[in-house]
């Protein structure tokens, strides 16, 4: 029994519910991971509709389970039953509960699967079984050999993603139809197979491009071509799918044909018209057009929005095309037809309606590869990192409106579980629902403690008794708002108390229990009123926007779709939850920021034409001390491009001076002259994602935090409790300080340690003297500014172990506050480890900050190389 684990493992890679490179697959595998694997139940509900398609309907089960021990307990029943109803499994060959929950008896779970491998119906897909020794009745209690450490964080553990990377049973089909359809090998595919078609004995034009292309020129071609790709399959589902089943009236009605396809027109025309924009940019140089790659996605941003509604639809359609399908045999044998027609049979219409999804998660990967392959001073470069911004915001949006989609109906489930719920107390307006589990409550005013299962909104906690399997009574429930969380000398309870009434004693199993509880209530009662949410000017209540809506402070996207963010009820002012701290400034909603201003240039010199732009493009002709606004950069450096009295073309860099400008920030916002609400301007370049920035600290402060680091380690500060007043501390046999002196002339502001020898930014005489010795100006500083403080740090981190020295970090761009049990909060400038990128489509990282891990959006912050 202790190997045969390894057989079900091969068993569900060729029921194609694991892929062969997951860490299950792996030599290094232990059978825990296998259990990791299935206790959520949601592989386990995937996997009958894989040997028998359509037994359960997408909303029989939770996708994404993860906290919630009542839904993978549903989902785990839902299994058995349809093990035993559709799959004619014996009551005896089935697993219970706590078998697999609690590894009771893990070799009672493989039994089943083996068992249920072997059916008649599962027989059908003609996929290979598999066997474990014995039968049901002499397996005994099988526990795998796992030391009590292991097994107390396997308990804790819920999965690798925990509902932010990407389902392991969904994976393997949903991206092999995605692959099959829209990928650039698809491309290469058809290329090779034309040329062969052709019978000439020439090169393939794939293998021509191998010698001529850059690996910037094929990641655009890819982006073009699966584009391409993308709006053919939308093309096929219209043309293949939608357009022959509208005509059949007489097996589906209109009404039913236009929920099962919902958006797909609408996706199709907005992608026939991305995709020649797409074709423009790339092509930019033969048609003379300025347009570039980034410039398409920022675009298109505001209608890619469309894909939140579509997501949150899509659940909606497979449902509806289920239960039609379930319902009438000739339309089952229709849609069969259909999809003969278009793929041959190979791909089902469910799975094709999931493409759309697919594909919107891929843009931010796609310009990502780009920017990997595009060199710093490349005129796109910066245009390219804010196309990336905008795709990985969308891409955090799309999927928490799909997460919150999928919370809405494990709250229905819920819903339908508890009896007796009283009727004022509407689940959805509870907030979101954070965790569940079983506890021992006690009301202080009784003498017994009851065996209770909890269940933890943001608003309430609902008490309930578990009566058998799904089923929950209803006892009562805590407003939290109306209650104070107080610590007992118990290590494994707490107390609730009522500001003025009752208190509850609550008792969890071990202290562990016991702390995620307490710590998910204080984040329960920290949503319904953070800090910063109230004070003179403002009183900001969470609340469920019905629309996209953008946060008024750094003008990203409010996620999900219901409790997304916060509206001041006095200002109207809208925001997260991380930026109600930067609102507390603000006196009302900004004003539509205006268009983002050129940079400007004056010439110094008449340019007539001659020399030629070497790039073959028209020149751009001008006199002394004309006013030129600057587009790009051109691909000769030696080069620029612009705009000047109605005309575009390039001209000689050197004929040219840059004109000064600032760069407005993120916010937040105040009152201008005019009435309207304009950004305060920034002076510091961002200073805090720097590796050496340390806020503010006093002497004493710095000093312990350098003393036992090597010498040449560094940070810049604030001065303690002094505005604007900026210090360099560094370790010289000793912490050194020198206060970076700042003066105003001709009306911009420039930084020196010594007045001779002056800067722009704090950074650039940071960069100056990391490179050039303190020592002439310092004479007891005897070495450059050389290791920023948080890579020294990271350092020691990375001194042990060859897994220790390959850890990744990355540091915040943006604050981001935890609004559920599993999130990590990060403020701007902190180091955060990267544990993994296991979300990374979905548009989260899981990392570790203050002995604390969690997941946080990856679009907040940036990667650091050490």
């Amino acid at each position: 029994m202790a190997n045969e684990w390894r057989q079900c493992v091969e068993w569900l890679i060729r029921c194609q519910m694991v892929s062969r490179e997951h860490k299950v697959a792996s030599d290094g595998a232990r059978v825990q991971d296998l259990a990791n694997l299935v206790k959520d139940g949601v592989l386990l509900c995937n996997l009958l509709n894989r040997l028998n398609p359509e037994t359960l309907e997408p909303r029989d089960f939770s996708q994404r389970p993860h906290l919630s021990q009542f839904l993978c307990q549903k989902n785990i029943n839902v299994f058995l039953q349809k093990c035993s109803s559709t799959f004619k499994v014996n009551d005896e060959d089935l697993f219970e509960f706590s078998d697999l929950a609690h590894l009771d008896n893990f070799g009672k779970v493989l039994h089943t699967l083996s068992v249920l491998s072997k059916t008649p119906l599962a027989k059908k897909s003609k996929i290979e079984a598999f066997s474990v020794a014995g039968r049901a009745e002499s397996i005994g209690r099988w526990v795998p050999d796992i030391d009590s450490e292991s097994m107390k964080s396997w308990k804790e553990d819920t999965s690798d993603d925990e509902g932010y990377g990407t389902s392991v049973c969904n994976s393997v089909a949903s991206f092999s139809i995605y692959e099959d359809l829209c990928s650039f090998e698809q491309t290469i595919k058809k290329r090779k197979k034309a040329a062969s078609d052709s019978q000439t004995c020439c090169i393939p034009p794939v293998m021509q491009d191998l010698k001529t292309k850059t690996r910037r020129d094929f990641c655009i071609e890819e982006i073009v071509e699966t584009e391409k790709n993308y709006v053919e399959a939308l093309e096929m589902i219209n043309s293949k799918f939608m357009k022959p089943l509208k005509e059949c009236r007489d097996i589906l009605s209109p009404e039913n044909c236009d929920k099962i396809f919902w958006g797909n027109e609408i996706l199709l025309s907005i992608h026939h018209e991305f995709l020649e924009l797409l074709k423009r940019a790339s092509n930019r140089g033969a048609e003379g057009s300025l347009l570039t790659i980034p410039d398409c996605f920022i675009t298109f941003k505001e209608k890619f929005l469309f894909y939140g509604e579509f997501c949150s639809n899509l659940t909606n359609s497979q449902e509806l095309l289920f239960r039609l399908c379930q319902e009438s045999d000739f339309l089952l044998m229709k849609i069969k037809e259909c999809q003969k027609n278009a793929n041959e049979g190979k791909f089902k219409l469910h799975d094709l309606l999931a493409i759309p999804m697919q594909r919107v998660l891929k843009y931010h990967l796609l310009i990502s590869e780009l920017m990997k392959n595009t060199e710093d001073h490349h005129p796109e470069k910066k245009s390219l990192e804010r196309a990336l911004d905008e795709m990985q915001d969308l891409s955090l949006f799309v999927n928490e409106v799909r997460r919150d989609h999928e919370m809405m109906n494990a709250i229905d489930l819920l819903r339908q579980s508890i009896t007796g719920l009283p009727v004022n107390i509407v689940l959805k307006d509870c907030g979101k629902f954070l965790m569940d589990g079983e506890m021992k409550v006690k009301l202080l005013s009784e003498n017994t403690a009851h065996t209770r299962h909890l269940f933890l909104f943001d608003k309430r906690v609902i008490i309930c008794k578990h009566a058998k399997n799904d089923v929950y009574i209803y006892k009562t429930s805590l407003l939290l708002c109306t209650y104070k969380l107080d610590d007992t000398r118990d290590k494994s309870s707490f107390q609730l108390q009522e500001i003025s009434g009752n208190a509850y004693l609550i008792t969890a199993k071990n202290s562990d229990v016991r702390n995620k509880w307490r710590n998910g209530i204080l984040l329960a009662q920290d949503n319904i009123c953070p800090q910063h949410a109230q004070n003179k000017k403002h009183d900001f209540q969470m609340t469920t926007f019905n629309r996209p809506t953008i946060c008024d402070v750094c003008r990203k996207f409010l996620r999900g779709i219901f409790f997304q963010g916060y509206r001041c009820q006095k200002t109207k002012i809208i925001a997260h939850k991380e930026c109600l701290e930067k609102a507390s400034g603000m006196e009302g909603p900004p004003t539509p920021l205006p268009p983002r201003s050129k940079e400007k240039a004056v010439a110094i010199k008449s340019y007539n034409g001659t020399p030629c732009p070497p790039t073959g493009r028209i020149a751009l002709k001008f006199n002394i001390d004309d006013v030129i606004d600057i587009i790009g950069s051109s691909s000769d450096p030696s080069w620029t491009e612009g705009e000047f009295n109605g005309g575009r073309g390039e001209f000689p860099k050197s004929y040219v001076k840059q004109m000064p400008s600032r760069k407005p920030s993120f916010g937040p916002f105040t009152k201008g002259q005019d009435g309207n609400y304009i950004n305060k301007l920034v002076t510091d370049d961002d200073i805090s994602l720097q590796p050496w920035y340390a806020g503010e600290l006093t002497r004493e402060q710095a000093n312990e935090m350098l003393e036992k680091l090597q010498k040449g380690t560094y940070i810049v500060r604030k001065g303690a409790g002094r505005k604007d007043e900026y210090v360099i501390s560094i370790q010289c046999d000793g912490v050194k300080h020198m206060k970076i002196g700042k003066s105003c002339t001709d009306g911009k502001e420039l930084y020196f340690l010594v007045s001779a020898k002056t800067f722009h930014s704090i950074i650039e005489l940071v960069e100056w003297h990391s490179q050039n010795s303190l020592e002439k100006m310092f004479p007891e500083v005897k070495t450059p500014l050389t290791i920023p403080y948080r890579n020294a740090v990271a350092g020691q981190q990375l001194t042990g172990s060859t897994n220790d020295r390959n850890k990744k970090f990355c540091v915040a761009k943006f604050d981001y506050a935890a609004t559920a049990p599993n999130h990590l909060s990060v403020k701007r400038g902190d180091l955060i480890e990267i544990l993994s990128k296991t979300g990374d489509e979905r548009g989260w990282w899981k990392g570790l900050l203050n002995n604390k891990t969690g997941f946080f959006p990856k679009s907040y912050v940036k990667e650091c190389e050490f």
